[in-house]
């Protein structure tokens, strides 16, 4: 209970904090930097060189592009059905299409799991799946549904310099030599440690609801998408088709089933696709993804 109570209170505390005039107004930009800069790297030092690599390893990975894929031309069909804007369409691609997996995926697994172990796993549908999948292929869809084209050399150089990206990387060069010393190995750990309560309370503080010009038939299927079919795809796909089992196959639903990535919505901004709906989206997706990841944990 303690970790249900720690994720409640600390998003909570987000939402109630970004509401309190005299609390800074920009926090959580402080935050996010101290998250991407150091907790996140420490997470992949630490866990990544104590994994057993397989093949089978490649199923969270993957999963996150697989679901951005599916996401196209399900929105794509939607959109010409209900004719949605074309800026609709390409920021429920975004907010449809990618997972929370860091920020919301690992505090809610380290409580579903009652272990940080499981956080080993995660990582693989996080640094690998989710961010090569926004910083590539989702930047690729905002720029062509904003009618511009994609600067590739500015997503290669973003993708280079992002510091939970050079973590993973150096987590794979030492896992050869048995991963970090005994004495690194406590200092990651504890800067580990900070990701979920800062994550949650960075998420709450960003959450903002808005409904002015809200399409309500649109955020009922980017939520319907995100929640529900994205997971049940991944299970069809990954249980019935390959026969995974075991952790893998867990992580990989579950990560797919989270709330929707707050970067799809920064990214749905900046390139002006219907910024109101794709933030909404993530707020809306956050506190309901608590129950339906649970559901999906106990159907698994």
């Amino acid at each position: 209970m303690s970790n249900l109570v720690l994720l409640l209170l600390c998003l909570g505390a987000g939402l109630i904090f970004a509401r309190l005039p005299a609390f800074p107004k920009e926090a959580h930009k402080g935050i996010n930097a101290f998250l991407i800069w150091v907790s996140l790297p420490a997470i992949s030092l630490l866990y990544i060189p104590k994994l057993e690599w397989s093949w089978a390893m490649l199923f969270p990975a993957l999963m996150p592009w697989l679901i951005l894929l599916l996401a196209i031309p399900f929105f794509v069909f939607l959109g010409k059905l209900f004719s949605w804007q074309r800026s609709t369409v390409g920021a429920l691609i975004l907010v449809g299409g990618l997972s929370n997996t860091s920020f919301v995926g690992f505090p809610l697994l380290e409580y579903l799991y009652e272990s940080k172990d499981i956080l080993r796993y995660a990582v693989l549908a996080d640094q690998p799946g989710s961010f090569l999948a926004v910083s590539i292929l989702g930047i690729s869809i905002a720029a062509t549904f904003a009618s511009g084209k994609p600067n590739l050399p500015l997503i290669l150089k973003k993708l280079v310099i992002f510091p939970p990206f050079i973590g993973f990387i150096l987590a794979l060069l030492i896992t050869p030599f048995g991963g970090l010393p005994e004495i690194l190995e406590g200092t990651m750990q504890r800067l580990g440690d900070t990701l979920s309560p800062l994550a949650l309370f960075a998420v709450g503080l960003q959450i903002k609801f808005k409904r002015e010009g809200l399409r309500k038939s649109a955020l009922f299927w980017a939520l319907s998408y995100k929640l529900f079919l994205a997971p049940l795809a991944i299970w069809v796909l990954y249980a019935l088709v390959f026969g995974l089992k075991g952790v893998l196959l867990e992580v990989s639903v579950l990560e797919a089933g989270m709330a929707s990535m707050v970067t799809a919505a920064l990214v749905a901004s900046e390139y002006d696709l219907d910024p109101n709906l794709a933030n909404l989206q993530v707020a809306v997706s956050i506190p309901i993804s608590l129950i339906t990841v649970y559901a999906w944990w106990y159907f698994l």
